[in-house]
């Protein structure tokens, strides 16, 4: 087997930067799921309570505030971990176009682009 180039190896490992880090923020979104499913369970416990009238109404509503505020919470961090998802496979997708021209040989459009880029 022949010896890989520096740009073979160079794309092998953003290919497996990339991978990882889709993976990492897939885990994450995995994770906040789950939590939520969770807590989820714990709001439908706390209705059955409620109606079978557990609590007073104060401490009802209190409680069902502090639920709905975490599962605020836990949607809000899912949107941003979904963000940072794209944000990572934009950057990964100009990086790997980036490469794909050095290695497709156009080294000088891409150099001619940046400098164009930066003029403006």
């Amino acid at each position: 087997m022949p010896h890989m180039s520096v740009f073979e190896l160079l794309f092998a490992l953003l290919l497996v930067c990339v991978l990882t880090g889709v993976a990492g923020v897939a885990a994450l979104a995995w994770s906040l799921v789950r939590r939520a499913d969770g807590q989820a369970v714990a709001v439908a416990e706390l209705r059955r309570r409620l109606e079978t009238g557990g609590l007073t109404q104060e401490s009802q509503a209190s409680e069902m505030r502090d639920r709905l505020a975490q599962t605020q919470s836990v949607v809000e961090r899912l949107g941003s971990a979904l963000v940072a998802r794209q944000s990572i496979e934009d950057e990964a997708r100009s990086s790997l176009k980036r490469l794909e021209s050095v290695i497709g040989g156009a080294p000088h459009a891409e150099r001619r682009a940046r400098t164009s880029s930066r003029k403006s």
